[in-house]
């Protein structure tokens, strides 16, 4: 079985990630990742791509580990094999707001020369639909959606549901003890570096 954290960039895969490491679930960060140079001191926010080399090969030596796949419809995982995926949702209206912060911080460009808020809440409904109908094609494998608001509205709840769909015994408190209380709002600044996590 490999454990699969999905779903849109800044959806709350990063907390979800964190949630199973310290669930007791070891987790694979892609050491080819070339996504987001600038946190790249940062090990918890390695994602699976690998630019226009992304290659996925190694993804069947995870057997028993959690990795995270965003965007699964253009990242694609080996077929053939039992995953186990956790779709992230987010309000559309904040992960816009998230991406253009992020896009703002990452790239420098400036806000006025960015997408809309309405074209990043477009996009952000479009790529949802699209990559879970794509998950559909993986035979072996079951998915479970989780609500980023509902995690920070209540961990233990969700951390629950996420043990009960992988069937397996997690530590349920220190999955709770990492999620810091705030408000599901777009926040200001970066949580992940103010935290040096």
């Amino acid at each position: 079985m490999i454990y699969v954290v999905t779903g849109l960039p800044r959806s709350g895969t990063t907390l979800a990630m964190k949630m199973l490491e310290a669930g007791g679930i070891p987790a694979y960060y892609n050491p080819t990742d070339a996504l987001h140079t600038a946190l790249r001191e940062h090990p918890n926010h390695s994602k699976l791509q690998a630019g226009d080399k992304y290659d996925s090969s190694w993804v069947k030596d995870c057997e028993g580990k959690v990795v995270k796949n965003l965007m699964p419809c253009f990242y694609q995982l080996p077929k053939g094999l039992d995953y186990r995926f956790i779709w992230m949702d987010r309000s559309a209206k904040e992960h816009a707001s998230s991406n253009r912060k992020f896009i703002h911080f990452l790239k420098r460009i400036p806000y006025q020369e960015m997408h809309t808020k309405r074209d990043f809440i477009e996009r952000h409904e479009r790529f949802t639909k699209k990559g879970l109908e794509f998950l559909q094609f993986y035979p072996f494998s079951k998915l479970i959606r989780i609500r980023f608001e509902s995690i920070l509205n209540n961990p233990g709840r969700e951390a629950y549901r996420i043990a009960e769909f992988l069937d397996i015994d997690l530590d349920i408190k220190a999955m709770i003890d990492v999620v810091i209380p705030r408000s599901p709002r777009c926040q200001k600044g970066f949580l992940e570096l103010e935290l040096n996590v």
